[in-house]
């Protein structure tokens, strides 16, 4: 027989080896081969545990074989046993085990014998201590290398230091200037209106002063014809001296009314010039406030280029960092296989979570593969995570209000959306368990298993938008305990089970074993068609909806997205509960906050058409008021048609759905107009009184700017905007219906609502395969319309059953301040299958939310309104249970 290598037969749990079977120890290449029968098939990870001498160890592996450590000289057995999953054999097999025999010889006497003996242990003990020697040195050399990289390290952030301090105080010299140059500017607009105001009055002194004029030429017109009368009176005098003095008294009259004329002309003269004088001193002020910021703006230009400087060198250091992390991960390579609890411990509490895993996966995927990196990472960073995050809300029956309070290790952590300029503050960005990550991903069709193509600044060539594979957000696992009272529930959050009740994220339990991934993957955009014309979740795209095909619709419903998905394979379908389900629970622990209305509120209030206020030909734009353009936002969705309502092609017939690019003011025939730039490929025609704006859900990817994990573009609580949590964009203006979970009204109460788990088994009309009932939802007074949730179910301590309302009677500002759209039960079976659509749309003003599901609507209704998403690790999920086998 081969002595390095042995078959373990397992049959009905029970382990054997052949009669005789012995290991030879101290040999490198021992080897056990597990010969199982079939009821292990449906496991294809698996752990032997072996004893050897009273050392227990374990190895997982997959397939039939697991190759031993080096067995020291030993002459025993080796017990041996295996499990996987809920299966493990009933007892461990004893193999017996002989020491090796190196050389042979005739017999010699005891004296010889210990000699020998004695000399072989000495031999043993020189090269125990050469070797011990050997470690040392390469001990210390380590250890130098590590001493010499740190001292590189404090050097390089002592220069970023002062580099970011030069850089602080240069930014502050620009403030300071720009506020001088600010206040010049203000004195200039101030001296341009007293210039503006002395020109306006020296205008009202020259007419004052050209009527003055007008009137001293009809006075001297008339002095003129009184001198001519005059003469004519002279030439007749001796014969009519009473005619003479007559018109004498007429010029002396015109006399005086001249002089009057001429005085008056004078003053007004005098005027202009006194007015004239005040604009010429007003336009020298003008000139010197614009000397004065011009000197200023240069300087602040000096500030700006010496900013652009310190930056410069900031970016240096930096990549220098680059480098020595680089050479980190050249100098980990090598031996990482073996330690990766010690090694990525280590890493992360050097260089943070985000560093360390691109380092960890730059150093092993080259060699194991990204997938197995990434395994290997999110296990052994789960070890070493041990925090507890909880927060804690009163009951509504208690209190009303929807704002917790963070306990434990939350405690003192603060998390505030960011947006397109403006970067809030978030404890949870490099903390491992809230740390996340976009990649690129398909799904296996065989194991129904993530398969990791590409990670964003971390491996691979990441693409936003992929033709052959779906954009995720990667994170690790959570593990999730809710517990309730009469007066408070509670939310806990942890990276591995820390005591009974925690449960996994249900989109981490594997559907071929129930065994528990240590990270999970959401789809990170609303479903839209990628550039070969298939669903996808991909960013820059319009969201697929149930608007007309002309329009770019996909008829989104419950059951035609299946259909969709489908084209890509089984193992696709839409998006989940328990995706729901996960953003609930980030929004309770990041934010202590029931109700996604209070931080972000997402696209809820946008419904808007508005009709052109000017006809113009060969355009990109359309012409409104300013009261009108004050309600759109830049970068939002529109078309413009002949109609407002977006199921019509009328409404799409002039410009299709295209963004906003930018608003500007504009005069045409002397009226001031806001001009809606319209991002299109071609131009078009507008017509004042029938050409309608229309607003419609923004594309996806409309938070890729955001500067955080959590944020809106512009203005977190607008109402007009999509939002993002944990990097899942959310909330574009549209509902999603989800694909696993379909809801059925009865009059007695509830709504029963059925789920499946498997993306090849979901069907349409409810007729799935493997179709099981999750929950109810009670209806409170059996009203149809928005009911607003009081309490979701905590009892059940479940993290996809949760997202099940109990009670009803909260309002917009109150409990999870978001409603469950129902109908009123009518039978006392299950009557019409009705889809669940989360989240609301943009007409959704108060009822929107996280927590917010619609299931009026039958799984065959399409509308403009709603739209889906990929699954992610939660298409295809298994059951969690408690138990996990043990070995007898």
């Amino acid at each position: 027989m081969d002595n390095s290598k042995l078959t373990v037969t397992v049959r009905n749990k029970v382990p054997e080896i052949r009669y005789g079977d012995y290991l030879v120890s101290d040999n490198k290449q021992l080897k056990i081969v597990f010969d199982l029968d079939s009821e292990w098939d449906a496991y294809p990870h698996k752990t032997a545990r072996f004893d050897f001498d009273g050392w227990q160890f374990d190895i997982a592996f997959t397939g039939d074989s697991v190759t031993l450590p080096l067995l020291p000289a030993y002459t025993g057995e080796l017990k041996a046993g295996l499990y996987a999953g809920d299966l493990a054999t009933t007892t461990a097999v004893s193999i017996p085990v002989r020491n090796s025999i190196l050389a042979s010889g005739g017999a010699v006497s005891l004296e010889d014998a210990a000699e020998m003996a004695r000399v072989s242990a000495e031999a043993d003990r020189v090269d125990a201590e050469n070797a011990r020697a050997a470690a040392e040195l390469l001990r210390q050399q380590a250890e130098f290398s590590r001493q010499f990289n740190e001292n590189l390290r404090i050097e390089a952030e002592t220069a970023r230091a002062s580099a970011e301090r030069a850089r602080s105080e240069n930014e502050a010299d620009r403030h300071s200037a720009e506020s001088v140059r600010a206040a010049a500017e203000s004195a200039r607009a101030g001296a341009e209106g007293a210039r503006a105001a002395a020109e306006i009055e020296r205008g009202h002194n020259e007419n004052a002063r050209e009527l003055a004029e007008y009137r001293r030429s009809l006075a001297e017109q008339a002095r003129q014809s009184a001198e001519v009368a005059r003469a004519g009176a002279e030439s007749a005098r001796a014969s009519a001296e009473t005619a003479r003095a007559t018109a004498e008294v007429q010029r002396s009259g015109a006399e005086r009314t001249r002089a009057s004329s001429e005085t008056e002309r004078v003053y007004s003269e005098s005027q202009r010039a006194a007015a004239e004088n005040l604009r010429a001193s007003a336009e020298n002020a003008r000139a010197s406030a614009e000397n004065t910021r011009t000197s200023q703006e240069s300087a602040r230009a000096c500030a700006e280029l010496t900013r652009e400087q310190n930056e410069a060198r900031r970016i240096q250091n930096e990549l220098a960092r680059e480098q020595r992390i680089a050479a980190v991960i050249a100098e980990f390579s090598d031996y990482m296989d073996d330690n990766d609890v010690f090694n990525v411990l280590a890493l992360i509490r050097e260089y943070g979570m985000r560093a360390a895993f691109r380092m960890f996966c730059n150093a092993n995927a080259p060699i194991a593969g990204l997938d197995t990196a990434v395994l290997r990472f999110f296990t052994a960073a789960g070890v070493c995570t041990s925090e507890t995050y909880t927060s804690i809300f009163y009951t509504y029956s208690t209190s009303p209000s929807p704002v917790g309070t963070k306990k434990d290790d939350n405690a003192n952590l603060v998390c505030v959306p960011s947006t397109n300029s403006t970067a809030g503050r978030d404890d949870y960005a490099n903390l491992p368990l809230f740390a996340c990550f976009d990649c690129n991903y398909t799904i296996d069709a065989t194991t129904l298993e993530p398969v990791i193509h590409a990670i964003k600044g971390v491996y691979g060539d990441y693409s936003s938008a992929p033709a052959n594979s779906f954009v995720g957000v990667l994170q690790m696992t959570g593990w999730v305990r809710r517990t309730a009272d009469d007066t408070s529930k509670t939310v806990e959050y942890a990276a591995y089970k820390k005591g009974s009740g925690f449960k996994p994220l249900p989109e981490a339990v594997r559907a071929l074993d129930n065994s528990v991934r240590p990270y999970v993957i959401h789809a990170k955009y609303a479903a839209g068609c990628d550039s070969l014309g298939m669903l996808s979740s991909v960013s820059g795209v319009m969201p697929a909806s149930g608007r007309p095909a002309s329009a770019g619709g996909s008829g989104i419903n419950h059951d035609a997205q299946i259909a969709l998905w489908r084209i890509r394979g089984d193992q696709y379908a839409g998006s989940s509960i328990c995706d729901q389900a996960f953003v609930q629970t980030m929004l309770e622990i990041k934010y202590a906050n029931l109700g996604s209305v209070n931080i972000m509120k997402g696209c809820r209030n946008y419904n808007y058409s508005f009709t052109a206020a000017v006809s113009e030909t060969g355009v990109k734009r359309i012409l409104l008021t300013a009261e009108q353009t004050s309600e759109l936002v830049v970068g939002s969705s529109i078309s413009l048609g002949t109609s407002s309502d977006c199921a019509e092609n009328a409404c799409y017939s002039i410009c299709p759905i295209s963004r906003i690019v930018s608003i500007t003011q504009t005069v045409v025939n002397g009226s001031s107009y806001m001009a809606v730039n319209i991002d299109s490929d071609t131009s078009f025609d507008t017509f004042a009184g029938s050409t309608q704006l229309t607003t419609h859900p923004w594309f996806t990817g409309s938070t890729d700017r955001v500067k955080g994990n959590d944020g809106s573009p512009f203005d977190n609580l607008s109402g007009k905007e999509p939002c993002m949590i944990q990097g899942i964009e959310l909330m574009l203006g549209l509902a999603e219906a989800a694909a696993d979970i379909v809801t059925a009204a009865l009059v007695s109460g509830y709504h029963r609502t059925s789920v499946t788990r498997t993306a090849g088994n979901i069907r349409s009309k409810n007729n799935s395969v493997d179709q099981e009932l999750l929950g109810n939802i009670y209806k409170g007074n059996c009203n149809a319309g928005n009911q607003f949730i009081k309490e979701l179910n905590s009892a059940d301590n479940d993290p996809e059953t949760y997202m099940l309302a109990q009670s009803f009677g909260a309002s917009s500002s109150t409990g999870y301040c978001a409603a469950n759209y129902v109908p009123k039960g009518s039978t006392t079976t299950p009557t019409y299958t009705r889809a669940w659509n989360m989240y609301g749309n943009y007409t959704s003003e108060t009822n929107a939310g996280f927590a917010y599901c619609d299931v009026t609507s039958l799984t065959d209704t399409p509308t403009a309104r709603l739209g889906c998403r990929a699954c992610g690790t939660a298409g295809s999920r298994g059951t969690y249970t408690e138990s996990t086998g043990t070995l007898g």
